[in-house]
């Protein structure tokens, strides 16, 4: 068996994951940060600490919610939309551009 320890701030985040040096603001992850700031992805998200977007460099990932719930996901051209059964637990993801609507669904 393998264990690492995994150094955490004062309410139990992790200070790093892999190569990356996270930041929070309360449990909310803001960025991961590698190789002294060239690598950084940074985190938004709405009055209810939902995460409504991700960001790497000039790409975007943008949240659609309802409620709590994530509905879809844009990145630049593509559209990722997730399905739900009655339940409301996650079953696929369906994934859409602008030169298709549908080009492929994808269990979970």
């Amino acid at each position: 068996m393998y264990f690492c320890r995994v150094a955490s701030n004062e309410i139990g985040n992790p200070l790093t994951y892999s190569t990356y040096a996270l930041t929070w603001s309360g449990r909310q992850l803001m960025e991961m940060n590698r190789n002294a700031g060239q690598s950084v992805l940074t985190f938004a998200y709405n009055d209810e600490g939902i995460r409504t977007s991700k960001k790497s460099g000039s790409l975007e990932h943008i949240y659609t919610l309802d409620g709590s719930r994530i509905v879809s996901e844009t990145v630049g051209n593509v559209l990722m939309v997730y399905l739900y059964d009655e339940s409301g637990a996650p079953i696929g993801v369906q994934f859409r551009n602008s030169r298709k609507y549908a080009t492929s669904v994808k269990a979970l």
